[in-house]
């Protein structure tokens, strides 16, 4: 009988560890996709500021006919609001996962 206890209280203790460990690991997958969640606004932004500035600093070429900087302005621009909305969907579709990471931090 006390060797079966024993042997409870040790597959327990390996239990336990595995769950410290998955733990751990959620926590950080959490906090490196709400990283990269931010990183992907951020960059979004970048890229709309960079084309709203080709648009400025080209407008004197644009008003003269040339369209180039002007099309070049308007994918970069484009492309950043499309960054800045793909980075909102997946703040919402992982607002769970955000979420469960702040419960985490209180489990440890």
């Amino acid at each position: 009988m006390e060797n079966s206890d024993s042997d409870l209280d040790e597959k327990i203790e390996d239990i336990n560890e595995i769950f410290e460990d998955l733990i751990s690991d959620a926590q950080e997958f959490s906090e490196d996709l709400v990283s990269g969640i931010h990183s992907t606004i951020i960059m979004g932004l970048i890229s709309f500021v960079a084309g709203v500035q080709t648009l400025w600093y080209n407008r004197y070429y644009i008003t003269g006919g040339d369209y180039i900087p002007l099309l070049l302005a308007g994918i970069t621009c484009f492309s950043g609001l499309f960054i800045i909305l793909r980075g909102y969907i997946l703040r919402k579709k992982y607002s769970i996962l955000i979420e469960a990471r702040k419960n985490l931090s209180n489990i440890r």
